[in-house]
């Protein structure tokens, strides 16, 4: 809709649409975070 208005012509929009983290939050850096079992979940 943003893209359609009169304003928005001749510009470019950029979508960031970022991961669920999961690479992230499964390393040694948060590992302290979450017990055994969310681990494991």
């Amino acid at each position: 809709r943003l893209a359609e208005t009169p304003e928005m012509q001749g510009k470019t929009i950029v979508v960031i649409l970022p991961d669920s983290g999961e690479r992230y939050l499964s390393s040694m850096l948060f590992s302290d975070l979450f017990t055994e079992q969310e681990n494991q979940a």
